[in-house]
Formats: C-alpha cells, sequence, structure tokens
C-alpha cells in the first residue's frame, strides 16, 4: 500500500483491534522493520542504511518470541488493522500477582507493574489516533487498575506518553542499540487508578 493510499484509508477508517496471531506474521515484521528503520532515519541515519539495519534485526528469535507472547496468560497482543492492513502494534502485560511475598514484592524485590513492551505505528498512519487507541483498550480492558504501569519508551515519544499520564520516572538508562546507532530511552510510569 502506497503512503497516498496509506493516507486516504487513515483519514476514513477507524483501527480495527484484534489479537496477533501467527498468520499475521510476515505482516507486522515488515511493518516492524518500517518502523524501526524510520527510527533510525530520525536520529540521522541515511535510510539504505537504516533500513538494513532494521532488517537485521528479525530473525526466527522474532517469531518465536510472538509466539511465546501470544500463550502467556497475562499478555496482550494486539495489532491495529485499517483498510485490511496492519498499521501498528502493542504488546504489553498485565501486572503478575502470583508468589507475591508478605511484603507485596516479587522475588526479585519488585511490586506489580504492569508494562507496555512495544508498540509501533506506520509512518503513514501516524497522528491518527492509533496508539492512543492500542494503548487506551490495554488500560482500560487489560490492565490491572491497582498496579502502576511503565514503559521504557522512546525519548521522542515522551510527550505522547505524557499525553497518555505517564511521568518519567528515571533519566539514566543505557540508550538502546539499534544497529550502530543509540536511540535515547527513558523510564516512564501511570500510577495505578485505583488502591
Amino acid at each position: 500500500m502506497s503512503d497516498m493510499e496509506k493516507s486516504k484509508v487513515a483519514q476514513t477508517a477507524q483501527p480495527e483491534i484484534v489479537p496477533y496471531d501467527d498468520s499475521m506474521y510476515d505482516e507486522l515484521k515488515a511493518l516492524d522493520i518500517e518502523v524501526e528503520a524510520q527510527v533510525l532515519q530520525d536520529a540521522g541515519v541515511p535510510e539504505a542504511d537504516a533500513l538494513h539495519s532494521a532488517r537485521a534485526l528479525y530473525d526466527d528469535r522474532y517469531r518465536a518470541t510472538l509466539r511465546r507472547l501470544t500463550q502467556e496468560p497475562r499478555s496482550y497482543t494486539r495489532v491495529a488493522r485499517v483498510g485490511g492492513h496492519i498499521v501498528g502494534w502493542c504488546f504489553a502485560s498485565k501486572a503478575n500477582r502470583d508468589n507475591l511475598g508478605q511484603d507485596g514484592l516479587d522475588e526479585e524485590g519488585f511490586a506489580p507493574a504492569n508494562t507496555i513492551g512495544s508498540i509501533g505505528v506506520s509512518q503513514g498512519f501516524r497522528h491518527q489516533g492509533i496508539a492512543t487507541a492500542l494503548t487506551k483498550r490495554f488500560l482500560d480492558e487489560v490492565a490491572d487498575p491497582t498496579a502502576p504501569t511503565t514503559i521504557y519508551a522512546k525519548a521522542s515519544a515522551v510527550a505522547f506518553w505524557r499525553r497518555m499520564g505517564f511521568d518519567v520516572v528515571d533519566t539514566d538508562h543505557e540508550p538502546e542499540r539499534v544497529g550502530d546507532v543509540e536511540v535515547p530511552m527513558l523510564n516512564m510510569k501511570r500510577e495505578a487508578e485505583e488502591s
């Protein structure tokens, strides 16, 4: 689908949010490569180098990870489709309250938290409410409202996450390496809605 076709469809249709399944793998992988290549281009990497570096990130482990995520009971693995095409995704997980100690912490000393692990939207569909719809669906229907929600966000997406109710909690982290490029990342948290 060309960028012009994507733009026309995006202006006329609301995203359909559906669970990810393995039949969507090739289309999702292509979209994820597109999104990662755009991150690299935004960081100043030439387009051809960005695409090459993004493609190098994916191998058989990517498919195995997606399969494992779809089988995890607390996982939220959703894609957004517009006009029958995948235009975005969100992989997240509900807080794990299994095996907590008397202090309410897990064996590593952490309090339970919902986690948004990965979210992305095709360049031609950004600023259309797709990431918002995917995030709200997770927060409203899946996330444990008594636990905070965390994300390790790209610095370029902080304004979006702030609009979603998240605050930066830690800026002292190593950047994510994508190929030879370091992408600044920040820990962000949305407090629990209920206690």
